[in-house]
């Protein structure tokens, strides 16, 4: 028996800890299908810490325009400005390869990992098309009165 530290990836084990033999995390994963399909107009709301004080916090209205997916198999979103159709016609029209690079080039892809916990799919409405209610969250949400305690809203963000 070696003495040698084991390395176990997290996805590797068993999804049912009182089922050693059933399907990994990562195989569970993989059997999920995206939630929301490609074309799909989703709020999107989260926050990342990185240490050492820096930080992303971001509540925004944008596109689903691919899907991928984490190291342990989790349904992931690449989200843009535009919706797909006007990314591949601008593309085509550029004459350019499909790549993420060359995606950042022609579309704002702001997001290429977003997990389905952090959208909520926005039914495309005629108002919604001419923007009433977009850029109000933050106003329609929070009740905070300039001194400078935060209310329960931005607490929670």
């Amino acid at each position: 028996m070696s003495d040698d530290p084991v390395i176990v990836c997290v996805h590797d084990l068993p999804a049912d800890p009182s089922d050693p033999d059933g399907p990994t995390v990562r195989e569970l994963n993989l059997s999920l299908g995206h939630l929301y399909p490609i074309g799909t107009l989703v709020d999107v709301k989260y926050d990342r810490w990185f240490g050492d004080g820096a930080c992303i916090r971001a509540e925004a209205r944008l596109w689903v325009i691919g899907h991928h997916r984490d190291c342990d198999g989790s349904p992931l979103y690449i989200l843009a400005d535009k919706r797909k159709e006007m990314y591949d016609a601008l593309r085509e029209g550029l004459g350019i390869e499909d790549t993420w690079y060359n995606k950042n080039l022609t579309c704002n892809v702001y997001e290429h990992s977003i997990g389905e916990e952090s959208l909520t799919p926005v039914e495309v409405t005629e108002e919604v098309k001419r923007g009433v209610g977009a850029l109000d969250w933050e106003k329609d949400r929070c009740t905070c009165d300039g001194s400078g305690q935060h209310c329960d809203y931005c607490m929670s963000f």
